[in-house]
C-alpha cells in the first residue's frame, strides 16, 4: 500500500517539524523522540523512525523486530514540510538544471 504525501496543513499528528501521535488506530498515544530520528509511543511502546530529505519529504516508519532479531520498517506517514526543503536542491541534484562554464563558454 502506498502512503500518500500530504502537506503540513493536511497532516494528522505532525507539527513544528515533528510527528506527534501513534499511527495505530487502537492506540493514538503520544510519540516522544528518544533520539533525533527514533520515536517511541507512550501508549503502546511501538518504535518509529523519522527521516527527511532535501526535497522536504518527512517519513515516519514503524520499526518491527522479528523473532529472529531482524528489523523491518514500514512507512506509515509521509509529510511535505517546506521548512525541510534545501533551497537550490534542484540545481545540485539535477544536472539538466545546472550550467557549467569554462572560461565563459557554456559546455
Amino acid at each position: 500500500m502506498s502512503i500518500p504525501l500530504v502537506t503540513v496543513s493536511d497532516a494528522d499528528d505532525y507539527s513544528d517539524g515533528a510527528f506527534q501521535g501513534c499511527t495505530d488506530p487502537d492506540c493514538h498515544g503520544d510519540l516522544y523522540y528518544e533520539r533525533d530520528d527514533v520515536l517511541v509511543c507512550r501508549g503502546c511502546g511501538t518504535q518509529f523512525s523519522h527521516t527527511y530529505d532535501h526535497t522536504g519529504e518527512n517519513r515516519l516508519e514503524r520499526i518491527d523486530v522479528a523473532d529472529d532479531g531482524s528489523i523491518e520498517t514500514t512507512v506509515v506517514a509521509r509529510v511535505y514540510d517546506p521548512a525541510d526543503e534545501v533551497e537550490g536542491w534542484h540545481e545540485v541534484f539535477d544536472g539538466a538544471d545546472r550550467v557549467e562554464t569554462d572560461g565563459g563558454e557554456q559546455r
